[in-house]
């Protein structure tokens, strides 16, 4: 469970930084267009999906062959559009830590 907790400490650090002024605005599409044209384009499958505040939508899709990730978020304003917050490559998922051993049973 741990390797869930950094990924959303990750998705959190992106969207402080996409929330800065200096970054330009993300184009925005309707949301199941926005993940057909990451699919289509760069081959990514959405890996994790979550809800921020104000109930917008987030998504982290990934492309497990080449790395390439991109960062959706839902517009403020409630209108069903997935906007381009963030995209890169060299993406890989954390894995999750080894389950402790089980306790021996004393007979």
């Amino acid at each position: 469970m741990l390797w869930k907790a950094r990924l959303c400490l990750a998705v959190v650090g992106l969207l402080l930084y996409c929330q800065s002024p200096a970054v330009s605005q993300p184009s925005c599409m309707p949301a199941e267009a926005g993940l057909a044209w990451v699919s289509e384009k760069y081959q990514e499958t959405p890996l994790f999906e979550g809800q921020m505040a104000q109930e917008r939508r987030v998504v982290l899709t990934w492309n497990a062959e080449t790395g390439s990730w991109s960062l959706l978020v839902g517009d403020p304003m409630g209108a069903g559009l997935l906007c381009m917050a963030a995209s890169g490559e060299g993406g890989k998922p954390y894995s999750a830590p080894a389950a402790p051993p089980a306790p021996e049973q004393k007979s």
